[in-house]
């Protein structure tokens, strides 16, 4: 993650702009973002968008199996 706009919390859910993922966190450790999918996954590009009005750029995606 890079340009994160302010503090995300643990259980804060998001929206992303390009792959259309939803999720909720499980922790931001900047720039790592760890989150639990609810629908798709995160691409590269994304902006996420959270509960709490923060917004977030996805840089990297690695999907944990």
């Amino acid at each position: 993650m890079k340009t994160i706009s302010g503090t995300v919390e643990a259980d804060e859910t998001f929206t992303s702009n390009v792959s259309g993922a939803t999720g909720t966190v499980v922790s931001l450790s900047a720039p790592l973002l760890k989150y639990t999918a609810t629908q798709s996954e995160l691409e590269v590009g994304d902006t996420i968008t959270t509960s709490g009005s923060q917004t977030a750029v996805v840089v990297k995606a690695d999907t944990l199996t």
